[in-house]
């Protein structure tokens, strides 16, 4: 086996080596940050056209609380309605009761044979 020849480092030398180093690495760097950078850049101009306008906004919100309000008045109104249609359909079904339960001894005399509900 022959023996290698080992080259002399000086600190000179080494110096050199290291700094060559750095200078590749941050080559590298900058090259990544930059691409970083226009990722991040085209992602923030993406959800810049995709947002609207304060302005816009308040409009929107105008229309819902608009609409809100509309929705508010309609239920109230079903609520005045609703309370005096359900007494009288309960007085209804008193009534209906009361009438059918009169009717069934006419019907058993006459000989009528009614269905039961």
């Amino acid at each position: 086996m022959k023996a290698s020849k080992s080259k002399k480092v000086t600190l000179e030398s080494l110096s050199k080596q290291i700094e060559h180093g750095f200078r590749g690495a941050q080559a590298y760097t900058d090259t990544q940050v930059e691409g970083l950078a226009r990722i991040v850049q085209n992602g923030f101009s993406e959800l810049k056209a995709s947002l609207v306008s304060k302005k816009e906004f308040s409009q929107s919100q105008e229309v819902v609380v608009d609409q809100f309000r509309l929705l508010d008045a309609e239920v109230k109104d079903i609520k005045i309605i609703l309370k005096p249609t359900t007494i009288m359909v309960a007085e209804h079904e008193r009534r209906i009761e009361t009438l059918e339960s009169r009717l069934e001894p006419v019907e058993q005399k006459v000989g009528i044979v009614r269905l039961r509900r």
